[in-house]
């Protein structure tokens, strides 16, 4: 490592540490006085310092422009799919941390803790630690793993106060994103350079976040061109067992990266992004052997490393016609106890949109991806071969009329796709959106998805469960159950019926309705294959074997509402209810998603620069994983000393001292439970 970053390592560290400690000091109060004294006083008369407190008002909330739904600009309150947008004001408000965390206030998503540095995050059922039905970008780079076709979210971070909005669909996105995109699709947009100017520190402690720091400057290249570059640290408490003792789940990590806007004339501009990072987990993970004693119970810490690099180049010829070229390539190393894991990802991505008439648009494009991986396996986890490379082909057209101008379209679209792991998908989809009138909108949408096998599915063998030698009526070997894939797995099959209605009764109350009903065919479960007997030491493997043989249905809605009760106090609230048919399954269980969730949310600007924050959330109870229901209380008090300075203190889950969230399965680490927490943050504006 260079000495440059040593030194910006150290500097990072020694911020966290710092805070850290004045955060538990005796003289804190004095200290803290005479700090912001200081930097009140530098504050005074600042001029054209970039903000990181857009409060948006819910006419401007509604017509933010995203590009998830369609690949082109549209206004939320245009999109016909069930879209969201978290804005950077929502994230900074509730004391959030991590891209994971964020999710919590997306209606129709199922978020919960495994333990300290694990997450099972899904849409619309089917979650779990490796659930596969989510699609997720940032800044439009896909940070799904092929290794389980999920995304390992613990090696997911941004620096938060750079996200410019979260866009998020729920349901199927396939004719857009590709496969996987089945039950949702996330993008992480951070802001352009030209708005994160100048000099930006941020440190805090706390019960939980232990430490942390961040340092950001944005500088200017010229008349055009724009960049930013950041660095963060982050040291994260362990949780707590069901009895409250703590828990081997702590974690720590170092991420950095830049951005450059070059806006080389009005219509033409050029993106690059780049980050890394490196990261220690601990974990309990309970190991089986062939031999006595058959578990082993170990004490691990997970090293994850990696990095991307991403270039953009857009073009403007008009108003409805417009080009864009995007490549990335990605570089992950995962050195954990079941597995360890290198990949290589090189993607190119095109797309054109332009206008046909004064009445049709179309957008068209495609796509290559070439991925690599190098696997180190064990008795537990193994993978066969342990390299391979995999090759992806994709094209997409969606066309959109105007039946009724500005009242009534239909969009249709198709994507064909060739992967290795299945062959060709064919995921089609058609959307209807009727603006009755200023206050009522109606959509539906018809779409068929489909997530791929992985590469675990075809692949991989893993240790689930032991009949020791002693239960057995038959000779002396241990037997050990074993998950096995299959290379003939074919893809899980979506059709989704969505139907939705937004609704603004009166100025300052936004309503959102989506329903859904989603029929699922050959999903993965597992038969039981005759036993082999395997030697170095005896022992006899009992296969059971991933087939296409699955079947379900899910149905229910989520519901969405913002009051603007005043100019300074705000409202908003979600209902999600959710029901699962699936034939009797080991892979995919029922009573691993709440069927019902609810949250309520308050955000009050009080004279001074005093900000008031609270949020009230509740989760049902988890059936299969004997995870009770639960509802919990974050709240924070943040204080706008000048332009340059603020402060907040605040807590998460204050209702109980500890509670579950999850619990894990297939690979069996130490269950954790989430612990009431309080934290203290500084922000300070160096110029």
């Amino acid at each position: 490592m260079s000495f440059c970053w040593r030194c910006f390592i150290y500097i990072l560290r020694s911020l966290a540490v710092a805070c850290r400690a004045h955060f538990k000091s005796g003289a804190a109060r004095s200290c803290c006085c005479t700090v912001v004294a200081i930097l009140v006083g530098t504050g005074v008369g600042a001029q054209d310092i970039p903000s990181d407190y857009a409060d948006y008002s819910l006419q401007e909330l509604l017509q933010t422009k995203v590009k998830l739904a369609a690949r082109k600009a549209e206004t939320v309150a245009a999109s016909p799919a069930a879209v969201f947008l978290l804005t950077r004001d929502d994230i900074r408000r509730l004391g959030i941390t991590s891209i994971a965390d964020a999710l919590r206030l997306v209606p129709g998503f199922q978020v919960a803790r495994i333990d300290g540095n694990k997450w099972a995050i899904s849409a619309r059922g089917f979650n779990g630690r490796f659930a596969s039905k989510l699609l997720v970008q940032i800044d439009g780079r896909s940070v799904y793993t092929p290794l389980f076709s999920g995304v390992y979210w613990e090696a997911q971070d941004v620096l938060l106060e750079d996200v410019e909005r979260i866009e998020v669909i729920r349901g199927p996105g396939a004719t857009l994103w590709g496969s996987n995109a089945v039950n949702g699709v996330i993008n992480v947009v951070t802001r352009k350079a030209r708005e994160t100017q100048g000099g930006r520190i941020s440190a805090g402690s706390g019960t939980e976040e232990r430490s942390s720091g961040a340092l950001r400057y944005g500088g200017r290249i010229g008349d055009n061109a724009y960049y930013r570059l950041f660095g963060k640290y982050f040291k994260r408490d362990a949780l707590v067992d069901s009895a409250g003792n703590a828990t081997r789940d702590g974690w720590d990590a170092l991420r950095g990266g830049f951005r450059l806007d070059w806006e080389k004339t009005e219509a033409s501009n050029l993106i690059l992004l780049g980050d890394f990072y490196d990261s220690n987990l601990s974990q309990t993970i309970s190991i089986p052997r062939p031999e006595e004693p058959f578990f082993q119970t170990s004490k691990d810490d997970a090293r994850l490393s990696g990095g991307s690099l991403l270039g953009r180049w857009e073009r403007r010829f008009s108003s409805t016609s417009n080009l864009a070229l995007q490549l990335y390539y990605d570089y992950t190393k995962r050195r954990d106890l079941p597995l360890r894991e290198i990949r290589n990802t090189f993607d190119i991505d095109f797309q054109h949109h332009f206008g046909l008439g004064l009445k049709q648009e179309i957008v068209w494009g495609g796509g290559y991806r070439f991925m690599q991986d190098d696997l180190r396996d064990s008795f537990y986890v193994s993978f066969n071969p342990d390299g391979r490379k995999y090759h992806q082909l994709s094209g997409f057209v969606q066309d959109e009329v105007a039946l009724v101008e500005e009242r009534l379209r239909f969009i249709a679209g198709i994507k064909i796709e060739h992967q290795g792991f299945s062959g060709f998908e064919v995921q089609p989809s058609t959307r209807l959106i009727w603006q009755l009138d200023e206050r009522h909108t109606l959509w539906g949408a018809f779409a068929r998805a489909t997530s791929t096998p992985s590469r675990a599915d075809n692949d991989f063998r893993l240790i689930s469960g032991l009949i020791p030698p002693q239960s057995q009526t038959e000779g002396l070997d241990p037997s050990f159950l074993a998950i096995q894939g299959n290379r003939d797995l074919e893809s899980e099959k979506l059709r989704a019926f969505e139907l939705g209605y937004r609704f603004t009764p009166v100025g300052g109350i936004w309503l959102d309705l989506a329903t859904f009903y989603n029929t699922y065919r050959d999903l993965t479960d597992l038969k039981q294959d005759a036993p082999v007997q395997e030697f170095r030491p005896p022992h006899i493997i009992i296969p059971l074997v991933m087939s296409s043989v699955g079947e379900g249905a899910v149905y229910g809605f989520e519901l969405a509402g913002r009051w603007q009760i005043v100019n300074r106090w705000g409202l908003y609230g979600t209902y999600t209810y959710l029901n699962l048919h699936l034939e009797d399954s080991r892979i995919y269980l029922e009573g691993v998603n709440p069927s019902q969730q609810a949250s309520l949310y308050s955000r009050a600007n009080l004279p001074g620069g005093w900000e008031l924050d609270w949020g009230l959330r509740y989760v049902g109870a988890l059936a299969d994983l004997a995870v009770p229901e639960y509802l919990e209380l974050d709240g924070r008090l943040g204080w706008r000393m000048s332009e340059r300075f603020a402060v907040s203190i605040g807590g998460q889950n204050l209702l109980a001292d500890h509670h579950a969230e999850f619990r894990p399965r297939f690979i069996d680490t130490q269950p954790a439970e989430v612990e009431r927490c309080g934290y203290l943050r500084m922000v300070w504006h160096l110029f």
